[in-house]
């Protein structure tokens, strides 16, 4: 009994693909009927109305921390967008629990990128999204991201540009000095 209590429980809904149950025929009506009526469709309408983008508040602030400029301390950036599966999985690990800092950073990650209050809600350990809020903050994080890339692409294309500068320069005076070598010695010679 107590493995039982431990457990978490978990429904899956079985979808038949067709009235013979074949393998590869696949009716798209009896499906869509399905769906319906176990209320699958229903709920994902009433979702995409409501805040259909939640992303755990420990993932939020690890992604988004770095549109507050240096004035946050550094955290690991996520390279890619998170997938529908990482968010679940990072919010299945449970991210620890979250700190009043963790709400704190949030609201102002939010404060700063959304000023409109009523396209999110911050929960206990969620923050929801109205439909295209979270787009927005992508978007914001890619330009980010992508106008550093253009100014350290910037810089190391000077500093390139520098050095081989300063290393023509440094064969210039060498020939220089060659030559003025070569032109004394002539004159020893002609002497």
């Amino acid at each position: 009994m107590a493995t039982l209590a431990e457990t978490e429980m978990h429904y899956i809904r079985c979808i038949k693909p067709n009235e013979t149950k074949e393998a590869w025929a696949f009716q798209p009506q009896m499906v869509l009927s399905q769906l319906r009526s176990c209320g699958v469709i229903e709920t994902i309408r009433i979702s995409k109305a409501g805040y259909p983008s939640r992303v755990p508040i420990r993932t939020f602030n690890d992604r988004y921390a770095v549109l507050l400029g240096q004035s946050t301390p550094p955290s690991p950036a996520i390279s890619q967008p998170p997938t529908p599966t990482a968010l679940s999985a990072a919010a299945a690990q449970g991210s620890g629990s979250v700190t009043q800092a963790d709400h704190e950073l949030c609201r102002r990650i939010l404060d700063a990128c959304l000023p409109d209050e009523t396209q999110y809600q911050v929960g206990l350990t969620k923050v929801f999204f109205r439909a295209g809020q979270w787009a927005i903050m992508e978007k914001k994080r890619s330009f980010l991201f992508e106008s550093s890339a253009v100014v350290m692409q910037r810089y190391a294309r000077g500093s390139l540009i520098r050095r081989s500068i300063r290393q023509m320069a440094d064969a210039a005076r060498t020939i220089q000095q060659q030559y003025r070598v070569h032109r004394a010695v002539r004159q020893l010679r002609a002497i």
